[in-house]
This record gives C-alpha cells, sequence and structure tokens, in this order.
C-alpha cells in the first residue's frame, strides 16, 4: 500500500495547489495519472518495484504567459512488498521568468513605456505602462533564449528603442 502525504510548499513563488498531476512510470509505461486532490487521503496500491514519479504544476504547453509558472519534479523510487514506500519529489520552475522594473525616474521624463520580451521561437509578452503590469510576472517555454525590446516616449512625442538579447 502506498500513501501519500503532501507538503506543498512555496519559496516565494506563485504555486498553483489546484493543478498537481502526478504520474508515475514502470519502465516506459505510465501505471497511473492523477492530481493530487484525488489522491490525497486515498491509499492506492502498486505492485513492488522501481518507479519514475514525476509531478507538474502548471501548463507546460504555453509559450508564454504572465503569471503562469511551470514547475516540474522527478525521482525514482522502489516499492518492496508489505512496506510503506515514500518518496520526495522536489519541483523546481521549468519555465523562463522575466520581470521588468523601471527607476521611478523614468515616469518623470517619459509619458509612455513598454517593454517587450520575447523568446527564441517568438511567442512574446510586452510590459508598458498603458497596461499598468509592470507588477507582473512573465513565463516563457524555455527555447534558447530570451530577447526585449524596450520603447519610451517623451511628453514631445519622441521615442527612445533599444533592444539585446541573451542566448545560453
Amino acid at each position: 500500500m502506498v500513501y501519500f502525504i503532501f507538503y506543498l510548499t512555496e519559496k516565494n513563488l506563485v504555486f498553483n495547489t489546484r493543478k498537481l498531476e502526478i504520474e508515475f512510470f514502470k519502465s516506459q509505461f505510465e501505471v497511473l495519472n492523477a492530481d493530487h486532490n484525488d489522491l490525497a487521503g486515498n491509499p492506492f496500491s502498486l505492485h513492488s518495484g522501481t518507479y519514475r514519479i514525476e509531478i507538474l504544476n502548471g501548463d507546460p504547453s504555453v509559450d508564454a504567459a504572465f503569471d503562469a509558472p511551470v514547475y516540474f519534479g522527478q525521482t525514482n523510487a522502489t516499492v518492496k512488498p508489505d512496506r510503506l514506500t515514500s518518496a520526495t519529489v522536489t519541483a523546481t520552475l521549468a519555465n523562463v521568468m522575466a520581470s521588468v522594473s523601471l527607476d521611478e525616474t523614468i515616469a518623470e521624463h517619459f509619458v509612455s513605456t513598454s517593454v517587450t520580451v520575447s523568446n527564441a521561437s517568438g511567442a512574446s509578452l510586452t510590459f508598458s505602462s498603458d497596461e499598468d503590469n509592470y507588477d507582473k510576472t512573465g513565463y516563457f517555454k524555455v527555447d534558447g533564449g530570451l530577447s526585449w525590446s524596450v520603447d519610451f516616449v517623451t511628453p514631445e512625442g519622441i521615442h527612445y528603442y533599444n533592444s539585446a538579447s541573451y542566448s545560453d
């Protein structure tokens, strides 16, 4: 019999406890896929053997979104007959996090500001004073790098534009 006790911790990160998917694999085959709400407090049995346990929080198919982190973790556990088996799976951020912070003096000199961040596949998010979304955090699918462009507009209508990129 395998029991699950969930300890969800969040170290200054957004963790969506409504969707924590847990999958058990034996060899290459999935033997159980469930939401943590279904498993919590409901013991279930697994045959003895070694399993890969994966947890996923968030939607990994999203290329870019505000306030939508994806966490992923996996570990192996060996289930023995007539024994309680426990496993700790540590989930870490699986996408790239981007935030924009502007110095307070920027607002004194510019009537409009925008920063567009894009990943290598072209998915982008725009932080702007018009949208008032500089307090948001952008999350991007990992695909080799990020680029960003900055457009600041003075009260006279003059645009100051710059861009840069980062790749790993």
